[in-house]
Parts: structure tokens; C-alpha cells; sequence
């Protein structure tokens, strides 16, 4: 990934999105407090890698995302395929009309992974389309 031109940071608000098309990744960076303790935050507005988004061919315009994926998964498996490779410990979620973003949240499952979340989302034939491996959002934890 970061052997090619120098890549783009683009930011928004306190988050930053590094793409990589070609290869099928994207990375999200968001602002320290989002991402690691507040006794280790030294200057908050530095970014830090919160997530990586694999994408299938297409998808949004991207290329498929061509190397291993975790636990065996796989683009275009189906939801009982990601259960019986994500075992018992997942959330379910999305399926549902989003009011504040105007459009339908695809289905999705998470996993606790490593210490951070693995999250499969399905489009609408219910195939695995997107693979998204995240860290947990400090501030979320903190709210809710």
C-alpha cells in the first residue's frame, strides 16, 4: 500500500481517510481522544489509524481487496457462512432506514477481534461486499 505515490490524507471534522482503490482499502484516522487513553494523548490533534475498511470489487469504485482475510472470510459469503467462521460472540445490526443519513443501513455482523472489532456487512443479496477491522471509539465507550 505505501509503496506507491505518497497517499492523501483527507480530513473532515476530526477524522482523516487515506484511500487506497486500486488495492480495496481504505484507512480512517480520527483524533487522539477518539483513539487511545487520555493519560497517553499528547497532542490531540494528531491522527491515528482507527480502522481499515476491504472492499469487494466495485464497491463504491473500488477494486477488490486481493489478500488474506481474517478467520477464513471471504467477499461474497453469506450471512450463515460468516456465523459459522465468526462463532457465537457477534453482534447483529443495520437492516434498517437510517432518518439522520437518509438511506437503508446494510445488515452487518461484529466480532470481538484481537482487541479490536471485526464487522462483515452484506449487501442486498445478503453477500459479504465490505470487511471492516476497527478499533473500539474511546468516545462512544465513554458516552454509552
Amino acid at each position: 500500500l505505501f509503496d506507491g505515490p505518497t497517499a492523501v490524507v483527507n480530513r473532515a471534522a476530526y477524522m482523516g481517510f487515506v484511500e487506497f482503490m486500486p488495492y480495496g482499502v481504505s484507512m480512517i484516522l480520527k483524533e487522539a481522544p477518539w483513539v487511545i487513553p487520555p493519560a497517553d494523548i499528547v497532542d490531540p490533534s494528531t491522527l491515528y489509524v482507527a480502522a481499515f475498511h476491504f472492499f469487494s470489487e466495485g464497491y463504491d469504485g473500488y477494486r477488490q481487496y486481493s489478500g488474506e482475510l481474517p478467520l477464513g472470510l471471504a467477499f461474497g459469503d453469506d450471512e450463515k457462512t460468516v456465523r459459522l467462521k465468526l462463532g457465537n460472540s457477534i453482534a447483529a445490526g443495520g437492516g434498517n432506514f437510517s432518518p439522520a443519513l437518509g438511506k437503508k443501513i446494510s445488515p452487518w455482523l461484529r466480532l470481538d477481534y484481537r482487541g479490536a472489532f471485526l464487522r462483515t456487512q452484506f449487501d442486498d443479496r445478503g453477500r459479504v461486499d465490505l470487511i471492516t477491522l476497527f478499533v473500539q471509539d474511546l468516545q462512544q465507550k465513554a458516552a454509552g
